[in-house]
């Protein structure tokens, strides 16, 4: 992912992979999403034995997830269609 951050940020030491997590989160948050849901995404553990129980979210429930998140900026940056 560097290589897209550094193309459309250049190469800003404070821009980083790490932080491209945090905006996904916050992102995900603005958009609706469930904490155990981005939690997933960020690749978080859920923190509790009850979150190891049973199956993880279905294919179909991520995809509506993450399809909740507005990228409409990537256009503006060159991105459209990526």
């Amino acid at each position: 992912m560097m290589p897209f951050i550094r193309a459309a940020f250049g190469s800003d030491d404070g821009k980083a992979l790490h932080s491209f997590r945090g905006t996904l989160k916050d992102m995900l948050r603005n958009a609706g999403v469930t904490k155990e849901l981005s939690d997933f995404f960020t690749g978080h553990g859920s923190g509790d034995v009850a979150g190891d129980y049973g199956e993880a979210h279905s294919l179909e429930k991520r995809y509506e997830a993450i399809n909740k998140v507005d990228i409409g900026f990537l256009g503006q940056l060159g991105w459209a269609g990526t």
